[in-house]
């Protein structure tokens, strides 16, 4: 086990948030949000700021998040994501699949109750966390960043060239949430 967690440590900072914040997965979505096919779509759109930092600063970086996530019967979560960032508008997409609750993923959902999720996706010494309330067919969502103890900063990659570097903790300039 800690071999694994030293090969992937956004697993520990996973198990960490998990029994720091007592999330308990439970098995099932809300069964508000299901529609007449059992699936159900929610789209998160956020924007933030962030700064690269020394030794090749950049100051107010903007990205633009979107996160298409399907729930559908058996508790499973797919999951489409773009991030638009920079004034070069560089592009970044990705995708991913697991089930409510699978603690083994880098993006791991969670029901907190009968009408609330959580997303909560492990970056490298940091958390961002996705906490969407549903009220009928309209939801709402508050993110935020948290570092890991011990840690000023993030790392993650460059957009315009992939290698890895040091960024200050992002900040929300706007999110908003639907469902369709």
């Amino acid at each position: 086990m800690e071999r694994e967690l030293r090969k992937r440590p956004w697993r520990r900072l996973h198990a960490m948030a998990v029994l720091a914040g007592g999330l308990a997965p439970l098995t099932a979505p809300p069964a508000s949000l299901a529609g007449p096919t059992g699936d159900t779509v929610i789209q998160i759109d956020f924007v933030e700021t962030h700064d690269r930092l020394p030794p090749d600063e950049w100051p107010g970086i903007v990205a633009k998040h979107q996160i298409v996530a399907t729930l559908s019967a058996g508790n499973q979560v797919t999951e489409n994501n773009q991030t638009i960032v920079g004034r070069r508008n560089f592009v970044k997409q990705g995708q991913n699949s697991e089930s409510l609750g699978d603690n083994s993923a880098k993006v791991v959902w969670h029901v907190l109750g009968p009408h609330q999720l959580q997303r909560i996706f492990a970056g490298r010494q940091y958390l961002m966390m996705a906490d969407i309330d549903i009220s009928g067919q309209s939801c709402g969502v508050r993110i935020k960043w948290l570092l890991q103890k011990g840690y000023s900063d993030i790392i993650t990659r460059r957009a315009d060239n992939g290698e890895f570097a040091h960024f200050s903790l992002p900040k929300l300039v706007s999110a908003q949430c639907s469902i369709r």
